[in-house]
Protein backbone atom coordinates (compact mmCIF):
# COMPACT_ATOMS: atom_id res chain seq x y z
CA UNK A 1 0.00 0.00 0.00
CA UNK A 2 1.21 3.33 -0.80
CA UNK A 3 1.75 5.64 2.16
CA UNK A 4 -0.82 8.00 3.01
CA UNK A 5 -2.68 10.24 5.96
CA UNK A 6 -4.14 7.47 9.06
CA UNK A 7 -7.42 7.86 9.28
CA UNK A 8 -8.61 8.82 12.84
CA UNK A 9 -12.08 7.92 14.26
CA UNK A 10 -12.35 10.22 17.40
CA UNK A 11 -15.34 10.98 19.95
CA UNK A 12 -18.34 12.02 17.83
CA UNK A 13 -19.26 15.28 19.38
CA UNK A 14 -23.01 14.34 20.89
CA UNK A 15 -21.43 11.79 23.38
CA UNK A 16 -18.90 14.76 24.66
CA UNK A 17 -22.29 16.83 24.98
CA UNK A 18 -23.41 14.11 27.39
CA UNK A 19 -21.04 13.54 29.45
CA UNK A 20 -20.26 17.27 29.95
CA UNK A 21 -24.24 17.77 30.78
CA UNK A 22 -24.20 15.08 32.90
CA UNK A 23 -21.14 15.92 35.04
CA UNK A 24 -22.27 19.39 35.47
CA UNK A 25 -25.38 18.30 37.06
CA UNK A 26 -23.08 16.40 38.99
CA UNK A 27 -21.19 19.02 40.47
CA UNK A 28 -24.55 21.26 40.36
CA UNK A 29 -25.89 18.51 42.71
CA UNK A 30 -22.70 18.49 44.52
CA UNK A 31 -22.49 22.09 45.16
CA UNK A 32 -26.67 21.82 46.34
CA UNK A 33 -26.21 18.88 48.77
CA UNK A 34 -23.17 20.59 49.91
CA UNK A 35 -24.88 24.01 50.50
CA UNK A 36 -28.08 22.09 52.42
CA UNK A 37 -26.13 19.63 54.47
CA UNK A 38 -22.47 20.06 54.42
CA UNK A 39 -20.25 16.53 54.66
CA UNK A 40 -23.65 14.17 53.78
CA UNK A 41 -23.60 11.35 52.21
CA UNK A 42 -25.59 12.36 48.92
CA UNK A 43 -22.68 15.20 48.92
CA UNK A 44 -19.72 12.95 48.72
CA UNK A 45 -21.91 10.60 46.65
CA UNK A 46 -22.28 13.37 44.05
CA UNK A 47 -18.55 13.80 44.48
CA UNK A 48 -17.67 10.24 43.63
CA UNK A 49 -19.84 10.63 40.32
CA UNK A 50 -18.18 13.88 39.33
CA UNK A 51 -14.82 12.18 39.59
CA UNK A 52 -15.89 9.45 37.84
CA UNK A 53 -17.61 12.24 35.38
CA UNK A 54 -13.97 13.85 34.86
CA UNK A 55 -12.44 10.56 34.37
CA UNK A 56 -15.01 9.95 31.98
CA UNK A 57 -14.12 13.57 29.91
CA UNK A 58 -11.01 12.71 30.13
CA UNK A 59 -11.42 9.16 28.50
CA UNK A 60 -13.19 10.64 25.56
CA UNK A 61 -10.77 13.33 24.93
CA UNK A 62 -7.90 10.87 24.24
CA UNK A 63 -9.87 7.95 22.73
CA UNK A 64 -9.69 7.19 19.11
CA UNK A 65 -9.22 4.73 16.68
CA UNK A 66 -6.36 4.95 14.13
CA UNK A 67 -6.14 3.37 10.43
CA UNK A 68 -3.15 3.27 9.30
CA UNK A 69 -1.78 1.43 6.05
CA UNK A 70 -2.12 -1.83 7.56
CA UNK A 71 -2.57 -1.22 11.11
CA UNK A 72 -5.43 -0.63 13.47
CA UNK A 73 -4.53 1.07 16.48
CA UNK A 74 -6.84 1.75 19.43
CA UNK A 75 -6.06 4.43 22.50
CA UNK A 76 -7.99 4.73 25.59
CA UNK A 77 -6.75 6.18 28.94
CA UNK A 78 -4.49 4.29 29.92
CA UNK A 79 -4.19 0.90 27.38
CA UNK A 80 -2.66 1.52 23.84
CA UNK A 81 -3.08 -1.25 21.33
CA UNK A 82 -2.38 -2.22 17.79
CA UNK A 83 -3.20 -4.93 16.04
CA UNK A 84 -1.39 -5.56 12.30
CA UNK A 85 -4.11 -6.00 9.11
CA UNK A 86 -2.60 -10.02 8.95
CA UNK A 87 -3.66 -10.82 12.37
CA UNK A 88 -7.50 -9.47 12.20
CA UNK A 89 -9.73 -12.24 11.41
CA UNK A 90 -12.66 -10.25 11.05
CA UNK A 91 -14.55 -7.73 12.26
CA UNK A 92 -18.11 -8.20 13.70
CA UNK A 93 -20.80 -6.37 16.14
CA UNK A 94 -23.37 -7.15 18.38
CA UNK A 95 -26.29 -5.20 19.97
CA UNK A 96 -25.34 -4.12 23.55
CA UNK A 97 -21.50 -5.44 22.72
CA UNK A 98 -19.95 -3.03 20.54
CA UNK A 99 -18.15 -4.06 17.57
CA UNK A 100 -14.91 -6.35 17.93
CA UNK A 101 -12.29 -7.54 16.21
CA UNK A 102 -11.43 -11.55 16.15
CA UNK A 103 -7.95 -12.16 15.85
CA UNK A 104 -6.36 -14.77 13.88
CA UNK A 105 -4.47 -16.34 16.91
CA UNK A 106 -7.91 -16.71 18.63
CA UNK A 107 -10.02 -14.19 20.80
CA UNK A 108 -11.71 -10.80 20.41
CA UNK A 109 -10.27 -7.45 20.90
CA UNK A 110 -13.05 -4.84 21.78
CA UNK A 111 -13.16 -1.52 20.58
CA UNK A 112 -13.45 1.63 22.15
CA UNK A 113 -16.92 3.08 22.31
CA UNK A 114 -16.69 6.67 20.24
CA UNK A 115 -20.53 7.15 19.79
CA UNK A 116 -20.68 5.62 16.12
CA UNK A 117 -23.47 3.49 14.93
CA UNK A 118 -22.05 -0.17 15.39
CA UNK A 119 -22.38 -1.23 11.86
CA UNK A 120 -21.39 1.72 10.15
CA UNK A 121 -18.40 1.42 12.42
CA UNK A 122 -17.91 -2.10 11.10
CA UNK A 123 -18.48 -1.33 7.66
CA UNK A 124 -15.62 1.02 7.45
CA UNK A 125 -12.85 -0.73 9.46
CA UNK A 126 -14.28 -3.93 6.73
CA UNK A 127 -13.76 -1.56 3.64
CA UNK A 128 -10.58 -1.22 5.72
CA UNK A 129 -9.47 -4.41 6.12
CA UNK A 130 -10.26 -5.33 2.63
CA UNK A 131 -7.87 -2.64 1.65
CA UNK A 132 -5.48 -3.92 3.44
CA UNK A 133 -5.90 -7.58 2.55
CA UNK A 134 -5.78 -6.77 -1.55
CA UNK A 135 -2.38 -4.15 -1.07
CA UNK A 136 -1.56 -7.35 0.50
CA UNK A 137 -2.08 -9.46 -3.07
Amino acid sequence: MNAEEPRVLRTRPWLAVVVVVSNALFLAGAASSYRETEWSPRFIGFVLLSVVGVLGLLELAVSRIVLRDDILETRNLFPRRRYQASTIRSVKWEAGAGVSVELVQGGWAKLPELGYNSQSLTNTLRAWLKRCRHGEE
